[in-house]
């Protein structure tokens, strides 16, 4: 980060002497023994090296594992005497770890709004620490069919010709995108119909992997899960090709991914406004989530809004 200076003063003392002598002063008395100003960026860096060192350690769900890197490289810039390390790890077992260690994070990211509550009921006693930093979208995804039409037209056709297919889908009960999936299919009609086509895992992380390893024809996910998903797969394969299609978002119940600061701190509280902050929510949303607007917000997702 650059540290603007506005200015630096430089203080002489002029000495003031009288009745001198009438000889010529040698040659070395005018000899300039004024010390070289240090360069502006020299004294900036001297300035930051000064400052007092933060870490702060995020506990973040697995579907943030592409935009959380980006936004505490950005947030560093601003604040460089702060550094950010996190791991990735779904929400119940961050729970789990923080009862047995509460002291190993500042900051929890989740990808709903149960643990982050959990957390300050039952482990804090504070429940106003919550605080929502994104809201996630749900997407049917497909390695086999092409979802370029209605996820309900597709699956409305595979029914209509007796197709054998199945769809994994979050825990329907607990989870919140597995929440907002059921709310979906019942909506569209389909969830009696499917039922007994649906495979529901525990573990949300396996339902991308189980499609692309052909265990699954398609699965009801989070979009920053794709995403993420397909950059790690281009990189390690190109030609293998990935179809979704996003869900009308009025179509379910809103997804909102809390946090929870765990230790108050300066750092911590500057990290939070800033995940909340127009750029980081426009990072989350170039990563396939809605962003939480502000009503200074010029992202385009949040005029939709209103």
């Amino acid at each position: 980060m650059s540290v603007y200076l506005k200015g630096w003063l430089l203080l002489g003392m002029v000495a003031l002497t009288a009745c001198q002598p009438a000889t010529k002063p040698k040659d070395n008395a005018h000899k300039d023994t004024t010390s070289t100003p240090k360069p502006l960026a020299q004294l900036s860096q001297n300035l930051t090296q000064n400052l007092p060192k933060y870490h702060l350690h995020i506990a973040a769900a697995p579907n943030v594992k592409f935009a959380l890197p980006i936004i505490a490289s950005e947030f560093k810039e601003d604040n460089p005497n702060i550094d950010i390390t996190y791991s990735f790890a779904p929400s119940r077992v961050i729970l789990n770890d923080v009862k047995d260690y509460r002291q190993r994070y500042d900051i929890v990211l989740a990808d709903n709004q149960v643990v982050p509550f959990e957390i300050a009921t039952k482990i804090l006693n504070q429940a106003s620490k919550t605080f929502t930093y994104t809201q996630g979208e749900l997407v049917v995804y497909s390695k086999k069919y092409d979802m370029t039409s209605s996820p309900t037209a597709t699956f409305d056709g595979l029914l209509m010709d007796n197709q054998p297919f199945s769809v994994v889908v979050g825990d329907m009960e607990n989870l919140s995108y597995g929440i907002a999936t059921k709310e979906w299919l019942i909506n569209q009609n389909l969830y009696p119909r499917i039922e007994q086509n649906l495979i529901v895992i525990d573990n949300f992380l396996q339902s991308v992997e189980m499609v692309n390893a052909n265990q699954a024809d398609f699965a009801i996910v989070s979009l920053g899960q794709v995403l993420n998903d397909s950059r790690e797969l281009t990189v390690k394969s190109a030609s293998q090709q990935h179809s979704y299609a996003v869900l009308p978002k009025n179509s379910y119940p809103a997804i909102y991914q809390d946090g929870i600061v765990l230790k108050q701190s300066d750092a911590s509280q500057k990290f939070v406004d800033y995940l909340q902050s127009t750029k980081a929510q426009e990072i989350l949303n170039d990563a396939g989530f809605l962003p939480i607007c502000q009503q200074t917000s010029l992202l385009p997702a949040c005029k939709e809004k209103s």
